[in-house]
């Protein structure tokens, strides 16, 4: 009963899929954005994903911008498109996301961004493992408690 007069926390976590160690952690807030960038593999061409945390406290994608098209690249399902300074952009797509599954490598810089900071996932520890990118919400007071054993999460 007590739990429900704590206050609790949201966190983009950011955990080795089959290990479970925890790598990245920041709080984040209800309505927050976030984003990732990386060079597609095959068409060698830039990509922004762009997440939104809703009022649930869930992962939105909300757009994706592209410089072409081709295999693996997003389209048009869902949403308004835009041609925005060169990029093919698909807005307001309002799409939930349990988790981002991502297999980050070091041929092309890939990067995570939320709030005014950027994580380097094409570097180590991020690189050639699967990361699982994901909202967990914890009381306030269990934050220290629990990233100090990540398996804890």
């Amino acid at each position: 009963m007590l739990g429900f007069l704590l206050p609790s926390q949201l966190y983009l976590v950011i955990k080795e899929k089959d290990r479970g160690s925890l790598l990245f952690s920041v709080a984040i807030e209800k309505g927050d954005w976030f984003s990732h960038r990386y060079i597609h593999s095959v068409e060698r061409s830039e990509v922004i994903e762009k997440f939104k945390i809703d009022e649930k406290g869930q992962i939105l994608a909300m757009e994706s911008w592209t410089s072409s098209f081709g295999a693996g690249l997003p389209h048009l399902s869902k949403g308004q498109s835009a041609l925005i300074d060169g990029y093919y952009v698909l807005q307001e797509i309002e799409e939930p996301v349990s988790s981002l599954y991502l297999l980050p490598d070091d041929l092309f810089p890939h990067t995570l961004h939320v709030h005014d900071e950027t994580i380097l996932l094409s570097a180590s520890p991020y690189v050639g493992v699967v990361i699982k990118i994901d909202v967990i919400k914890l009381p306030f007071w269990s934050y220290w408690y629990t990233f100090a054993d990540p398996q804890k999460i």
